[in-house]
């Protein structure tokens, strides 16, 4: 609740000129959000649910959305200039911090990017994802396994 209306105190203060300049971007802006080689994996990697059998408390999700917007915007930030040109670098940076600092200051000042809290979270979400895949990749290796000792995948004995 709270938060909505601090993203309607925020539009409030839109501009027409505001809106026509972030309309001439918005096509390179979402390029950069939705290209896999930029942003799009980091960002939905981070915001990705727990895996299945495991819960998050409230905390550790308020955490990880912190830590996933704060990478987001970084990263948007680290492309924009080169892809969208200095102007639309500016209005970013100008406009971007305008929308979610009300939202960072009040929910997320631990959780700077970089910060040693947000790497616990991508460490935490690296080991769920290693592990994951290991249980898979021990899976695959059981059924080769499987499968070869009952001869459908035997090589031919070609030592006559």
């Amino acid at each position: 609740m709270v938060l909505s209306a601090v993203l309607k105190l925020q539009f409030i203060y839109i501009t027409f000129d505001t809106w026509s300049k972030f309309l001439k971007y918005a096509s390179c802006y979402r390029n950069i959000s939705l290209d896999e080689t930029k942003c799009a994996s980091k960002y939905s990697s981070a915001l990705s649910a727990p895996s299945s059998g495991e819960t998050e408390d409230t905390d550790t999700v308020m955490k990880r959305s912190c830590c996933a917007l704060r990478e987001f915007v970084h990263c948007k930030l680290s492309h924009v200039g080169q892809d969208c040109g200095e102007k639309a670098e500016h209005f970013m940076e100008k406009h971007l911090s305008k929308i979610t600092n009300p939202i960072t200051e009040r929910h997320c000042s631990a959780y700077t990017y970089g910060s040693e809290a947000c790497r616990l979270i991508e460490a935490k979400n690296a080991s769920s994802y290693l592990r994951n895949n290991l249980i898979l990749l021990q899976i695959l290796s059981l059924s080769i396994l499987s499968l070869a000792k009952n001869s459908l995948f035997a090589l031919p004995d070609y030592s006559v």
